[in-house]
């Protein structure tokens, strides 16, 4: 009589989210939001596994230092467990014996569990996200006995319902920050009053969705509109100026789906334009008090294609952030 094929697990949904976002981005440096304390990516694998876990839609822990992002993801309900128990889909960490990681230094290094024995980790040499042998980068004579995994806690997603109805209701709040650089990014010189007319600074706002569309407006600069599910913002942009908007393509799409993008041209001002960016908005909660989701908008060059999950910057840009950080 033949054998019995042995049936394979099923991976839970958030370790299949976190195994395809850390595949996704192999070759990449992904510790670019923490550019100014990591070396240059020498010491990127907590800032690198940051940005993986929002590519996941799981944007559970924020750190560029490996034991804060492990309590941080502890705090989030993420389980502990010894090394002999990875699945792909886990988180892996180690701490060197006789080193205090809490200050950093390389003495700690975390990475995402891969298939075949395999893990993905920020490379120190080269400091680009890499595909490597797990027990090859977390090895017994680095780390010892002080090697674990950390696995995503099972969360069903959850539609919001208003009290008495069996249909869904936003409830979210976006925070909104546009900020204009006042002073050249090179040489310090004050720059003058950009197009659009809002003056250089940060403006910050806050827009609670409701059923129906609200818009909001910086000076001649950008307008945004929230309501019914949808998300539009529209930004101004001089004709000939070789820059043009552009979001950063690493957000997390569980929170804003189906992104368009077009252009407007009006009869009545044609020394300019507006960029026209649209999302949807799916109705869902999740259940991590750390969780947040943010679109980040910036003047790229024309033609220019992102790297690390981050476009390029043009010469002082300014610089748009709308985040969604709060559900009720």
């Amino acid at each position: 009589m033949p054998a019995r094929k042995r049936k394979r697990l099923r991976l839970p949904r958030w370790n299949r989210k976190i195994l395809a976002a850390a595949k996704r981005v192999v070759g990449q440096p992904m510790w670019l939001d923490y550019s100014h304390t990591v070396e240059n990516g020498r010491l990127g694998c907590a800032a690198s596994v940051t940005k993986v876990l929002a590519l996941a839609g799981l944007p559970a822990a924020n750190s560029d230092l490996v034991t804060d992002l492990v309590a941080q993801l502890r705090q989030s309900g993420f389980r502990e467990l010894p090394l002999a128990e990875a699945r792909a889909g886990d988180l892996v960490y180690g701490t060197e014996p006789g080193f205090d990681a809490t200050l950093g230094g390389g003495h700690a290094h975390v990475g995402v569990v891969g298939q075949n024995g395999d893990c993905y980790n920020n490379r120190s040499s080269t400091g680009l996200w890499s595909q490597d042998k797990l027990l090859e980068v977390f090895n017994a004579e680095r780390f010892g006995d002080q090697r674990w995994v950390l696995r995503a806690p099972y969360v069903p997603q959850r539609r919001l319902l208003a009290p008495g109805s069996g249909d869904p209701k936003p409830m979210r709040t976006f925070m909104i920050r546009y900020s204009i650089p006042g002073s050249c990014d090179c040489c310090g010189a004050a720059l003058s009053v950009p197009y659009g007319g809002a003056n250089p600074g940060e403006y910050s706002l806050e827009l609670p969705e409701g059923l129906v569309a609200t818009a909001v407006r910086i000076a001649d600069a950008l307008q945004v509109t929230l309501g019914a599910g949808r998300l539009e913002v529209r930004l101004r942009q001089r004709r000939g100026s070789n820059r043009q908007w552009a979001v950063n393509p690493l957000y997390n799409t569980e929170a804003f789906a189906e992104e368009q993008s077009r252009t407007e041209f009006s009869d009545g001002d044609s020394d300019f334009y507006w960029h026209v960016f649209s999302f949807a908005l799916p109705v869902f909660r999740p259940a991590f008090s750390t969780w947040w989701a943010e679109l980040e908008f910036v003047e790229a060059p024309f033609d220019a294609r992102p790297q690390g999950g981050h476009q390029p910057r043009c010469h002082n840009s300014a610089l748009l952030k709308v985040r969604l950080s709060k559900l009720e």
